[in-house]
């Protein structure tokens, strides 16, 4: 599942030989035509996942038809039902989550029990994105009352494979009508609008990010503040170009399929403030911690918005690793936010 690698590539050989095959003997038969796309989808995007590895898509599957089965029994409940189901819910969908990504820095960093054992896991693949997805569909599901959709047309809206591994979160009210509606005939209108974006991507996870890995000062004597700061700089280049480069060529081969995903990244390094910059970096999951966490918290419609906002940016700062770094840098992050707000509200402004 890794789009810089060439077996990924060659996985989809297969699934284009077969689309080909498909269309042309369903020609005429539209819903068995539409039947046999949506079906292929989803043996891709689950192949592709036990190619990575039995565990990986183990997890996904229990995550995933834990979700369904609950949804399905939750919409015949009322209101107050459903909400008790998902205070039940969603913990339980974290399980995987903590266990694979978070037990080892809670229970040896900081309950300092020494277990090798969680030292040893390995993180399951796009485990912190199709979690948050799926949640999101739960809550928007039961309590918006929505309609449950089929269930390979689910699978498909949880699993679809060009934005498994790093996003973006897509929502139920954007992804799914497009998977209900998927038509799969490689038009050149979507491949010319989709190839681009694969080749950009490429370019900017396999020379730009990968050269700068490469080109990062790891290895150097004595505490030279210049390498510090020219690794930080280094740093920071990298990591856009490596998020960005997957978020492209994600995006472009939905583009491909007919699919329209969330650009996630709006260059975020031109942005003028730091309010301007998480409107911009990872924009799919700055909105799903603001719809889901910070607005029912109260928003900023509270007097205490500002422990609001730090505790969205310190949540945000452990979605993306396990360790103390993480949660220093998501504090001082929210921190940053409300010195910003407070600076705007009393009229200040920074020159552009």
């Amino acid at each position: 599942m890794d789009f810089s690698t060439s077996s990924f590539w060659y996985s989809l050989i297969p699934a284009i030989i077969l689309l080909v095959i498909g269309n042309t003997c369903l020609k005429n038969a539209h819903l068995a035509r539409r039947i046999f796309h949506k079906g292929l989808i989803l043996l891709l995007s689950l192949s592709l996942l036990g190619l990575a590895s039995p565990v990986t898509l183990f997890i996904f599957l229990t995550v995933t038809l834990t979700a369904w089965v609950s949804c399905k029994y939750g919409i015949s409940l009322n209101k107050a039902a459903r909400h008790v189901l998902l205070c039940i819910l969603i913990p339980l969908l974290l399980v995987p989550l903590f266990y694979y990504k978070y037990a080892d820095f809670v229970c040896n960093d900081i309950a300092s029990r020494n277990w090798d054992c969680l030292r040893e896991l390995i993180i399951p693949i796009g485990i912190s994105f199709y979690t948050f997805q799926v949640i999101g569909f739960c809550i928007d599901t039961l309590r918006n009352n929505e309609q449950l959709p089929s269930f390979i047309d689910y699978m498909n809206f949880g699993s679809f494979f060009p934005q498994i591994v790093a996003g973006p979160i897509e929502r139920r009210s954007d992804l799914l009508p497009q998977i209900q509606n998927l038509d799969l005939n490689l038009q050149a209108s979507n491949l010319k609008e989709g190839i681009p974006y694969i080749i950009l991507g490429l370019f900017f996870k396999l020379s730009l990010a990968n050269n700068l890995a490469d080109a990062f000062l790891s290895n150097y004597s004595g505490q030279n503040a210049l390498v510090v700061w020219l690794n930080n700089l280094i740093f920071t280049f990298r990591i856009y170009f490596d998020f960005a480069g997957y978020g492209l060529t994600a995006y472009g081969l939905a583009r491909c399929v007919g699919i329209t995903l969330r650009m996630n990244f709006l260059s975020p390094y031109t942005a003028g403030n730091i309010s301007d910059f998480w409107r911009r970096w990872h924009t799919s999951l700055t909105l799903w911690f603001r719809d889901y966490i910070y607005f029912p918290l109260g928003g900023s419609r509270t007097r205490r918005w500002a422990l609001n906002l730090v505790l969205i940016f310190l949540i945000s700062g452990i979605w993306h690793g396990a360790g103390w770094n993480f949660i220093i840098w998501g504090t001082l992050s929210g921190i940053a936010m409300v010195i910003h707000r407070c600076w705007s509200k009393a009229g200040y402004r920074l020159p552009g």
